[in-house]
């Protein structure tokens, strides 16, 4: 047993067993499968900390990681018939893998929050792999080229299927967790742990004073009025907070008096100054804008704006125990609320893929990229994201017609990405049958009053 274990760290060391019986040694296998899950265990919790491990899918990262490794080796071992060799290719396998052990170093000691860090990391990984491959032979006794060739295959597509693991845990780099004195931007070395218990009990009254904004005011109760609902949702990145406290006055400013606006958001470094952005106080709000609500000339604005992946929109603040939400429960929930003459608003990445759930007869839908396009500008170092600045900041201060202000933004986003060198996003709108009258009637009163 101890020379089984012996032979499984050399193994794990890329160095050749001490006997020939080596390979034939399911105990050896045993010590490096184990050796091996706790390094790539230890990394992932390493990357995640100190929240813990996020979900994609809806299946937690650590778990989809694992399965996703031993779950197309096997496939590939199958296909290649190489399934009585299956203690041999595991022990080759392990091997291979055990060079993820440097990627995760670098990663502790170089935090990837940076493009080229990533590419670093994986330029070790693919170098230690062929070099690996090419020699397998020297490291497992009787290997041949057909299990080079299935491994490459395997940890091919074991790299390709984890990809959007990868760009979504990209997001949550710890350091966005850290704090000096509460003040944004500054960091720390020390993580400050946020009080639950506060952040919950807040909420009542946090709704309460939202909800008191959205009381008449002196305006004539003939003027169509504009329910403004915003929602920031990732809170490690301060700039949709951001959006969320400048959008309302750009609102007030180009709309007049007869706004009415309810911020919700998530942040880390300021958990208490406006509800939470998650799905039952955004479900709380669109009933009690519902209600607020005459159908016949009032028009409601839904902006939401965070990080996105095809049909998800993020709300993380992990600490919270916040989901993200998919474009069906959105849905659900405007339909729910029965939430009418809505102007829908996605800054997000992949936001196309809610067209299709939310398009409606009474609402306009617009989105900052298409169902397979990223957006851009959601980093700490931005006051606004792209297509927020294009949209608000700049094309609703030029017109109050929200399709022409579309257009113009639609084009500034175009030139910025094409500036940079960028692939395009394809900002989309989609336009419902019946809520254009509304919309004319909103512009033309809010024309008069420039």
């Amino acid at each position: 047993m101890i020379h089984d274990i012996s032979n499984g760290l050399r193994l794990l060391t890329f160095r050749s067993p001490s006997n020939g019986s080596f390979s034939n040694s399911a105990r050896a296998a045993l010590v490096a499968i184990v050796v091996y899950l706790t390094v790539r265990l230890f990394g992932l919790a390493v990357q995640s900390w100190p929240i813990g491990g996020y979900e994609f899918w809806d299946i937690p990262n650590f778990l989809a990681i694992l399965f996703i490794e031993f779950g197309v080796l096997l496939s590939i071992l199958a296909a290649f018939g190489l399934g009585k060799g299956l203690v041999q290719a595991i022990i080759a396998y392990i091997a291979l893998m055990s060079t993820l052990a440097f990627v995760v170093m670098f990663l502790v000691f170089f935090p990837a929050d940076q493009l080229h860090t990533y590419l670093i990391s994986l330029g070790i990984f693919v170098v230690l792999t062929l070099v690996y491959l090419v020699r397998l032979p020297k490291f497992v006794e009787g290997a041949t080229w057909k299990l080079s060739i299935s491994l490459f295959v395997g940890i091919t597509a074991s790299v390709f299927m984890q990809w959007p693991f990868a760009q979504y845990a990209g997001i949550f780099h710890p350091k966005s967790y850290y704090q000096a004195d509460g003040s944004e931007g500054e960091t720390s070395n020390q993580y400050i742990p946020i009080d639950i218990e506060e952040i919950y009990y807040a909420q009542t009254v946090l709704l309460k004073e939202q909800f008191a904004k959205l009381e008449p005011g002196q305006e004539p109760s003939s003027h169509p009025r504009l329910f403004t609902i915003l929602g920031a949702g990732t809170a490690y990145q301060q700039v949709f907070l951001r959006e969320a406290r400048a959008v309302p006055q750009i609102v007030e400013d180009v709309f007049g008096v007869t706004t009415a606006q309810v911020q919700l958001a998530n942040s880390r470094i300021d958990p208490v100054a406006f509800p939470l952005a998650n799905m039952r106080n955004l479900e709380a709000t669109f009933n009690k804008v519902a209600s607020e609500m005459d159908t016949s000339k009032d028009v409601a604005l839904v902006y939401l704006t965070s990080h996105g992946a095809p049909d998800q929109f993020s709300l993380s603040f992990y600490e919270t125990g916040v989901k993200n939400m998919s474009s069906v429960q959105l849905a659900n929930m405007l339909e729910r609320s029965k939430l009418s003459n809505v102007v829908i608003v996605i800054s997000a990445c992949y936001a196309g893929s809610f067209i299709d759930e939310l398009a409606a007869a009474d609402r306009l839908i617009i989105t900052a990229s298409d169902s397979d396009s990223k957006s851009f500008g959601c980093s700490d170092a931005s006051e606004w994201t792209w297509f927020g600045d294009a949209y608000f900041n700049q094309a609703l201060r030029q017109t109050p017609d929200f399709v022409a202000a579309f257009e113009i933004a639609r084009d500034l986003v175009a030139s910025w990405e094409s500036d940079a060198d960028y692939h395009p996003s394809n900002s989309q709108m989609e336009i419902g049958s019946d809520i254009l009258i509304l919309l004319e009637e909103l512009t033309s009163r809010a024309l008069t009053q420039t």
